[in-house]
């Protein structure tokens, strides 16, 4: 399920390792979620971003993530998701203190210690934050229904937009879902200051099925029977512009394309995570 730009990495590595971007004068904070606290590891995809204004942005919590209760949340505005992939969108959480001693940092099918999340780890933290969850259209709505099976069949709301730049204030009184097609863009302002955050999705070349795991019958059984999961639409990346103008490309899991150029030199990204 994963590609991996190996340069990429290395200098997100050594971006992250550090804490903090410290490429301009007001600092964007950016913590790894992992499995494992100074290590990365196989199954690692989450990044939580805060802005100096505060909005604070988690990035595909996929299954390194020990639930909403990870002390290493805090409050979490915003949540996006690439494309539906388990290891993205959190088919399971971790089962071990990613600060022990004996946290392993082990990949492969039976040994990462996992718990199975059947209505997503993203909803879960969506659920218990009050967060704002932006994804491609399809795969907010599923994401709301999940959203809403774990608050016992609450609806959950569509994210409210205003002006030109489709803003959405936070903090948020309940969690929403936000579907955002290829090029639009949402901003994400905390309520107290005068900009936001703009996230914009972008293109990404792969595949974009709901796990068969995630369904509920009959579409489960009739799916898994024939290997195949749910289509949601487009997957697709993120460019985040901050306050401080540090502008972050989160390519999700593309493939090599021609539109990586358009979008780091029409954006100015300045950093890059698959």
């Amino acid at each position: 399920m994963k590609r991996k730009w190996q340069a990429v990495i290395l200098v997100i590595l050594m971006l992250v390792n550090r804490g903090v971007s410290t490429a301009q004068e007001r600092n964007v904070k950016i913590t790894p979620i992992g499995q494992r606290t100074g290590d990365f590891c196989g199954l690692d995809r989450a990044l939580l971003f805060e802005d100096p204004t505060g909005v604070r942005i988690l990035y595909d919590p996929g299954m390194t993530v020990t639930g909403a209760t990870d002390p290493r949340l805090g409050d979490v505005h915003a949540i996006l998701i690439s494309h539906a992939h388990g290891d993205h969108l959190g088919a399971a959480r971790l089962n071990q203190d990613p600060n022990s001693p004996n946290a392993t940092c082990a990949f492969g099918a039976g040994n990462v210690p996992l718990v199975a999340s059947p209505n997503t780890n993203a909803a879960e933290i969506a659920a218990a934050k009050n967060s704002a969850v932006i994804a491609g259209g399809p795969l907010a709505t599923v994401i709301g229904l999940k959203i809403a099976a774990v608050l016992g069949g609450l609806t959950t709301v569509a994210c409210p937009q205003a002006g030109p730049g489709n803003e959405l204030v936070v903090p948020r009184p309940s969690p929403c879902t936000a579907g955002l097609g290829i090029s639009a863009k949402r901003t994400v302002r905390i309520g107290s200051a005068n900009e936001g955050v703009q996230i914009a999705a972008v293109s990404a070349e792969h595949t974009n099925e709901l796990p068969a795991s995630l369904l509920t019958d009959p579409e489960r059984t009739n799916l898994a029977a024939n290997g195949l999961g749910a289509y949601v639409g487009l997957a697709n990346g993120f460019v985040i512009t901050f306050t401080n103008g540090l502008k972050v490309y989160l390519s999700g899991d593309t493939g090599l394309t021609s539109d990586m150029s358009t979008i780091v030199n029409g954006f100015y990204a300045r950093l890059s995570r698959s």
